[in-house]
């Protein structure tokens, strides 16, 4: 099943139980988004979120399928699995396990699949699988994420100050949504001023810079390929 990335805000979680949410495309700061969208609306559920990499799977298949088929490590059946880096490989595992998912979720993060895809087919044509293409987003797609952010949080900023936001964002949710939460411990102690504003976007430019460095430093191959897979392609840019 196609599901366009902005109609996530319409469904309820009843929506995604016992079934395989296939995130892909070019932009991974919006599958990365969108992970935590999904996670959010099971937070009164208090499900437990568990992370992998594909090749982890592939290496001990055995684990997940256990992990489904006889449910051993399951804690009453309050489950979201991300497996991140997929890639057609995964695809003869999924099959076995999606007809157990009972309540669970799996939300799979992949890069660009081409329309032949194996992993793509299984997305946009099982009938328990949601398929979400995650392309890069328009300016006007990001200034309404801007806008409802704001009034989600209650913050009333002028025309100017959402327009240094804006432009400050390199068309990324995350962007905002780091600046969303600096904005928030000012919201009641102060008046937000335009110096504040510039204040906030410039150490969020500074912070991403300095935790990329820093990954790149410590030299550590799954924190460097975990961080990579999470990126956008400009801040790929930034490494090259």
């Amino acid at each position: 099943m196609l599901l366009k990335s902005q109609e996530l805000n319409l469904k309820k979680k009843d929506f995604f139980k016992g079934k395989v949410i296939l995130l892909y495309g070019e932009n991974q700061d919006l599958i990365k988004d969108l992970n935590e969208h999904i996670i959010n609306k099971f937070k009164d559920e208090k499900k437990i979120e568990k992370n992998i990499f594909e090749e982890d799977v592939i290496k001990n298949p055995e684990n997940i399928i256990n992990f489904y088929l006889n449910g051993s490590l399951f804690d009453e059946n309050k489950n979201i699995l991300i497996i991140k880096n997929c890639s057609d490989k995964i695809i003869e595992i999924l099959n076995i396990i999606k007809n157990n998912l009972n309540d669970n979720t799996i939300i799979i993060n992949s890069e660009i699949l081409l329309k032949n895809s194996k992993l793509r087919q299984f997305g946009e044509y099982d009938k328990l699988a949601i398929c979400i293409p995650c392309y890069q987003e328009t300016k006007l797609d990001i200034m309404k994420f801007l806008t409802r952010q704001l009034q989600i949080n209650k913050i009333q900023l002028t025309e100017k100050q959402v327009e240094i936001i804006f432009n400050s964002s390199s068309l990324k949710r995350s962007k905002i949504k780091e600046v969303i939460e600096k904005l928030n411990l000012y919201k009641n102690s102060k008046k937000i001023s335009d110096q504040i504003i510039d204040e906030i976007c410039t150490d969020v430019d500074l912070k991403k810079n300095d935790e990329i460095i820093d990954i790149l430093l410590s030299k550590n191959e799954k924190n460097i390929n975990e961080f990579i897979s999470n990126m956008s392609n400009y801040e790929k840019n930034f490494i090259e």
